[in-house]
């Protein structure tokens, strides 16, 4: 292995620096009540939060970027609907439902966080290591390995996706939304059937010389996953599509004018669909005439508007974790991020039940409050080490820029195997903004072993061939 390594510029420490400071500022500011001023601040915050970023060499599209607006989306998506009247559905106003002082300490947390966790991903970015792997195959010989592990990976994980999907689908049209969340699939099943959209990120990865084949996969595969957002679930497969997007983007061919406009319209529908499901999934009758037109009376409406009603739900969470530690509860002091490494163990006979408390910490809110509410990496900041848990957000911004960095270099040395292991990552790293860091060490414990298990076994095939 070989090392290279620089260093941090003079443009950027300035940069950083002067970040430093009107980040400081703006915080200081949240000591008003008034929630217009808060709004405008945090959004000044997003700005200035992608600006320094892009100064540091993170495009638009990276996960840093992409993990800092879906932080604002999830915690604040509200926020400017309020300020700026805009009419959009909202299922429920978190303002009201947690209370005004409440609310603005959870700001305060929230934006407080973001200067630390910005920081982090900079200074990840301060000094690199770039590895050079020997004893890696050539990439065309990669691409081939890649591609057999993307088919082993979905024919792996197709039929308990399938199972998972159908099953959520006719709890939906049986009952509500909240209905498929109760569907008892064990955590090992959850990986297992994550293998299937791992497994078509690989066979783009090991096609990509072949772009008019990876354009029907990337297609039939969006339509796959927005179709599948009917049954009430959204996070899991608009993460999925941004790394399904960004490999297409990086490997394949850039999109061009056409492709963006086609890509836009496609977006905007697949906006209208996560406001359909908003809409219809507390119906009771669920005729297709009644659906149909709920359609098409969102689909002339603008449904960003109430995407961002929808959205911003896990600020919920972060405020009972500000609200009930430690006045209700102990803080965890961190044993939430390290018995989430038993996650890897399956939970045969229920083995792991008194460690899920620590790692899912919306299980020790008082009873009636943690039904239907998901997960927030800043309320787990928040229940290990209270407002301690600012400063750790730096810890969490260094791990995304790490990621960022081995995704990155990895499509540079052509080391397609790397980069698929590293890829596991991009969609669940964003989908813990509203989640829980036991998920993202499940999935990518098992599936990055079986990755290097099959690569271990097609390399020696290819050996002997």
């Amino acid at each position: 292995m070989e090392n290279r390594k620089s260093t941090i510029s003079s443009k950027k420490l300035i940069a950083l620096m002067t970040y430093l400071v009107i980040s400081t500022l703006l915080i200081i500011k949240i000591n008003t009540t008034n929630i217009d001023t808060i709004t405008y601040l945090s959004l000044i915050q997003l700005v200035i939060n992608i600006m320094i970023m892009k100064l540091f060499g993170f495009n638009v599209f990276s996960l840093p970027v992409l993990f800092v607006i879906f932080s604002y989306i999830f915690h604040c998506g509200q926020l400017p609907l309020i300020t700026f009247n805009i009419e959009a559905d909202r299922p429920f106003d978190v303002i009201n439902l947690v209370g005004n002082s409440l609310f603005i300490k959870s700001i305060w947390f929230f934006m407080s966080s973001q200067v630390f966790l910005v920081t982090g991903i900079m200074l990840s970015n301060i000094k690199k290591v770039k590895n050079i792997d020997r004893n890696q195959l050539p990439a065309s010989n990669q691409k081939t390995v890649a591609y057999r592990i993307g088919i082993t990976l979905l024919i792996i994980g197709i039929i308990p996706r399938l199972y998972i999907d159908i099953k959520q689908f006719s709890l939906y049209l049986a009952g509500t939304y909240l209905d498929v969340y109760d569907i008892g699939v064990a955590g090992i099943t959850d990986v297992i059937a994550y293998c299937a959209q791992i497994g078509v990120l690989m066979i783009i990865i090991g096609k990509q010389d072949r772009p008019k084949f990876c354009r029907k996969v990337l297609i039939l595969t969006l339509i796959y996953e927005i179709f599948t957002m009917i049954k009430g679930g959204r996070g899991t497969q608009v993460t999925y599509i941004l790394a399904l997007i960004f490999i297409y983007m990086n490997l394949v061919e850039k999109i061009k004018l056409k492709s963006l406009v086609t890509s836009l319209a496609f977006s905007y529908v697949g906006l209208v669909f996560i406001n359909f499901i908003s809409a219809t999934r507390n119906l009771t009758n669920k005729s297709v005439k009644i659906m149909w037109n709920s359609f098409l009376d969102l689909f002339i409406q603008s449904p960003l508007f109430n995407a961002l009603g929808e959205f911003g739900g896990t600020m919920i969470s972060l405020a009972y974790s500000v609200s009930f530690m430690p006045s209700y509860t102990n803080f965890n002091y961190g044993k939430t991020y390290i018995l989430s490494l038993l996650a890897v163990i399956p939970n045969v006979g229920g083995i792991l039940e008194p460690a899920r408390n620590s790692w899912i910490f919306v299980k020790n809110f008082p009873p009636g409050y943690s039904s239907s509410l998901g997960g927030s990496y800043l309320g787990e900041l928040y229940f290990n080490f209270g407002n301690y848990g600012i400063i750790f957000s730096l810890l969490v911004g260094i791990l995304i820029g790490v990621t960022t960095f081995r995704i990155e270099s990895s499509i540079r040395e052509k080391n397609w195997i790397r980069l698929s292991i590293y890829m596991i990552l991009f969609p669940i790293m964003l989908l813990w903004t509203r989640g829980y860091f036991s998920d993202m060490v499940r999935r990518f414990a098992w599936i990055g072993l079986l990755i290097r298990v099959l690569n271990y076994g097609y390399r020696k095939e290819q050996g002997k061939e």
